[in-house]
């Protein structure tokens, strides 16, 4: 089998603007083909979540994503035992996934394992849910939202994974760690709404080109592309708001 080779990172995140990651958060691979046609050529990567996933099943739309050379970022947010995620990585890593991520919460015994069944996919830590605010944080963690956010970074770090997903309001803190074999510590940013876009279920969500001002390396952005009435124009508006910022 022909294995999909994901370009190495740090390439991208030396580009003045923060790549975008569209979230393929539809109920049909024919929707997401609809999308990956229309704007592979201006995006970094495309989410695939859980929805998609469980309607078409993940090797389906990988392909799909792939036949069109685009990278994959494969949001599945892998929370268990350590054994199980480090296989759940793996099986990833071998179909050429780009990106994965796993929670934090699942403990550094998880993480390391993880990262060592990650091959050349890019793991990284969900830290702290965008539709969660201070006070749910309290209630969950004992703590607020940033002062969780930063621990939980802490932990990813010294696991070895590669940055984390965390709101734009907390995304300069990744650059606190040092970087590691000339490769930073990435801020994955989802909970993006370009101004006048209704922030739907995010709590702590932002415009682009505020995350653009906290260093964040990766925007996901998935209602405010994949809702509008022409996705195309829409994603070429957010383009032009991170080159204005």
């Amino acid at each position: 089998m022909n294995r999909y080779e994901p370009h190495t990172y740090y390439i991208m995140i030396m580009n003045p603007n923060p790549g975008i990651i569209v979230a393929l958060d539809v109920q049909t691979l024919r929707e997401a083909e609809g999308l990956i046609e229309m704007l592979a050529e201006h995006v970094t990567a495309f989410k695939v979540g859980k929805q998609l996933c469980t309607a078409e099943g993940v090797p389906t739309v990988l392909k799909a994503i792939h036949g069109k050379g685009g990278r994959a970022f494969l949001d599945l947010k892998f929370h268990d035992i350590p054994n199980t995620v480090e296989q759940a990585v793996k099986a990833a890593a071998d179909q050429g996934v780009w990106m994965t991520n796993m929670h934090t919460t699942a403990g550094i015994k998880a993480m390391v394992a993880a990262n060592k069944a990650k091959q050349n996919t890019l793991l990284i830590g969900v830290t702290v849910l965008t539709s969660l605010d201070d006070n749910e944080c309290e209630q969950i963690y004992g703590t607020n939202c940033r002062s969780t956010v930063t621990s939980l970074m802490q932990r990813a770090y010294d696991s070895g994974l590669d940055g984390v997903v965390c709101s734009p309001l907390e995304a300069s803190v990744t650059k606190q760690f040092v970087v590691r074999d000339g490769k930073a510590f990435l801020a994955v940013t989802p909970g993006i709404r370009p101004v006048g876009v209704d922030t739907n279920d995010q709590a702590r969500s932002t415009s682009p080109s505020y995350a653009k001002t906290q260093r964040a390396d990766f925007l996901v952005i998935g209602r405010a592309i994949t809702h509008a009435e022409d996705p195309l124009s829409a994603i070429k508006a957010i383009e032009a708001q991170l080159n204005a910022a």
